[in-house]
């Protein structure tokens, strides 16, 4: 999956540990349907006022500019891929247009982190979360 989603080619990947060339794409979706079934990586926004005002106290004595309404930070980055090839993209259900980026202009996935001091979670995104179902 990682070779996959840092745009290894399936073909080669594929060929390398002796499976059919449809696999590493295959196992690169039930990868990402793992990282989006798990409840642990669920990052929810508190919607308590007062614990809200906790977390930004608590981030506030973490930070070395002492940033006092603040109660996280959000990165991410764009991992390039080569264009889908059109069999995978219709096993998925999805159009290769899902995965460019027209800033970078090119293919990728986007991959956001997101953390406060009481969780941190990596996900890989695409405009929403990136899974078969809803890109």
């Amino acid at each position: 999956a990682l070779r996959i989603a840092a745009g290894g080619d399936a073909i080669d990947i594929a060929d390398y540990h002796g499976v059919g060339v449809d696999e590493p794409m295959t196992s690169f979706w039930s990868v990402v349907d793992a990282i989006n079934d798990a409840n642990q990586l669920n990052i929810v926004f508190p919607t308590d006022h007062a614990e809200q005002q906790q977390l930004a106290q608590e981030f506030q004595r973490k930070s070395d500019v002492g940033f006092a309404c603040c109660i996280g930070a959000i990165d991410g980055i764009l991992i390039w891929i080569h264009k889908p090839y059109d069999d995978d993209c219709k096993e998925i259900g999805i159009g290769p247009t899902k995965f460019f980026c027209g800033r970078k202009k090119k293919y990728g996935l986007n991959f956001k982190h997101a953390s406060h001091l009481r969780c941190t979670s990596s996900l890989p995104l695409g405009r929403h979360s990136l899974s078969r179902g809803n890109l």
